[in-house]
Order: C-alpha cells, then structure tokens, then sequence
C-alpha cells in the first residue's frame, strides 16, 4: 500500500459530512460578520486593496 493509499484509507463518508457541515457553518459565520471586519480593510479578511 502507499503513503497515499494508507493515508486516505481511514477517511470515512461521517468525517467527510462533518467536514463539510463544519465549513458550512463558518462560511455563514463568517457571511455575517460586519464590513469593519471582513471588508477590504477589515482585519480578518485583508484583501489588501485600497
């Protein structure tokens, strides 16, 4: 078996879903958060444009 193989074999389909149900619930987190925060000059998301 391969390093690949062996390191994806443990992955079940429960921790893809809570995987993906955890980055649903940032991702809306993160949607409401104000501008101040997640705007082109907000500290959590910098975009860095001015």
């Amino acid at each position: 078996m391969t390093l690949f193989q062996s390191m994806f074999a443990d992955i079940t389909f429960f921790d893809v879903a809570m995987s993906l149900i955890a980055l649903g619930l940032i991702e809306r987190v993160v949607v409401r958060l104000p501008e101040t925060v997640v705007g082109p000059n907000g500290w959590l998301l910098n975009t860095g444009s001015k």
